[in-house]
């Protein structure tokens, strides 16, 4: 690995140095579950420890309010988590860059453009990218949903072509929870008429295939009403003269696609050597330590739980490891016994569909109306 740049350009909050005597815990990601462990560092700072925050953007966007982002509901200040400021209030150096590699032997990571920083422990909030992804990076016309940041702001700029050109059709790619919202929130931003549209690719047999039989049905019921189309079944191959096409021969009109498959881990994680499983997200146990590492930490979208495979991508999820990640740092750093996380059963699911409506679920149940709306936005805010 390179040695470490000195350009201090890209550091905000706690010096970069500091003494080499105290442990250094390195934060990698600023996910929803690193969000908290930050919040309580700042209320309740740990002594002779001191700690680095390396993430892309000084700002996070929540992703669960992009599609009322989309559709105008939120500004995108409403949307955003400024951690660069968490990490000052938490004592934190923050290194606005992206991490690249992880060698869990010399106990180093690597950022882009700062190079190798080495840690006493690690923890990693990276995130996740749409599965096959790489297959279309660089296509001007097809944006994959994360990161997040740089999607809304380019699914905004092509809504506004959209709206000068008077008319747009749009695909999304992958009919999952993200991409069903997406596509209520697309329809409602599109100018009105046959010559606008959205459809949903799916390569299953149905949309929202982790959902339940309930949520499918009134999903199913609504799109049609929103003038929704759904290709399932088939699978994208391809792009070409503002078409999409499909393995089954079929081809979509499409000015632009929104790429919004299944998760799948980023290419560093797997290439570090710690354990993954076979989509790329690093294996974790129930203390969200990284199997076979005594002192690397992976919760969120870029972990799997070993012995909680099925455990759902969501957001809450991600939240409530927090308190436990938070714990276990600090319970490593002492020398003291780890506390498990033990993921709950049942989630409230609340997709919204662009119009002051959204659509819940709930251990089998679900409905579409207003009042699910208020809700999603309370706790969004």
């Amino acid at each position: 690995m390179p040695t470490r740049a000195t350009d201090p350009t890209d550091v905000f909050g706690a010096p970069a140095g500091g003494d080499a005597r105290r442990r250094h815990l390195v934060l990698a990601g600023g996910g929803h579950t690193h969000i908290h462990v930050l919040k309580r560092l700042a209320m309740e700072p740990l002594d002779d420890v001191r700690v680095t925050l390396v993430s892309p953007s000084p700002e996070v966007v929540y992703s669960g309010m992009v599609p009322g982002r989309l559709v105008g509901t939120y500004t995108p200040a409403d949307c955003a988590i400024d951690v660069s400021a968490l990490a000052a209030r938490a004592g934190a150096a923050y290194y606005a860059d992206e991490v690249v590699a992880v060698d869990p032997d010399a106990h180093t990571i690597e950022a882009r453009r700062r190079g190798e920083i080495p840690y006493d422990v690690l923890s990693l909030d990276v995130g996740s990218r749409p599965r096959g992804v790489a297959a279309v990076k660089g296509r001007e016309e097809i944006i994959g949903v994360k990161p997040v940041e740089d999607a809304a702001g380019r699914i905004g700029e092509f809504l506004a072509q959209s709206r000068a050109a008077g008319a747009s059709r749009a695909v999304v790619v992958g009919g999952g929870a993200g991409g069903v919202e997406v596509a209520f929130a697309l329809r409602q931003q599109l100018p009105p008429g046959e010559a606008s549209g959205v459809c949903i690719v799916e390569a299953a047999a149905d949309l929202l295939p982790a959902g339940s039989p309930r949520l499918r049905q009134v999903v199913a019921s609504l799109l049609p009403r929103y003038g929704i189309e759904v290709r399932t079944g088939c699978r994208f191959t391809g792009y070409r003269d503002g078409q999409v096409l499909l393995d089954d021969g079929r081809r979509v009109a499409a000015d632009f696609v929104v790429w919004a498959t299944g998760a799948e881990g980023l290419p560093f994680v797997a290439e570090s050597g710690l354990a993954v499983d076979d989509a790329g997200f690093a294996l974790v146990d129930d203390h969200l330590r990284c199997v076979e590492q005594d002192d690397v930490f992976a919760a969120g979208d870029c972990a799997r739980m070993e012995r909680h495979p099925q455990m759902p991508r969501a957001g809450v999820f991600a939240v409530r490891q927090g308190p436990i990640l938070d714990a276990n740092l600090r319970r490593t750093l002492q020398g003291r016994a780890l506390v498990r996380y033990r993921p709950q059963r049942h989630f409230l699911s609340l997709l919204s569909t662009g119009d002051g409506r959204a659509v819940f679920s709930y251990r089998g149940r679900a409905g579409h109306g207003r009042a699910w709306w208020r809700l999603k936005d309370r706790i969004d805010r």
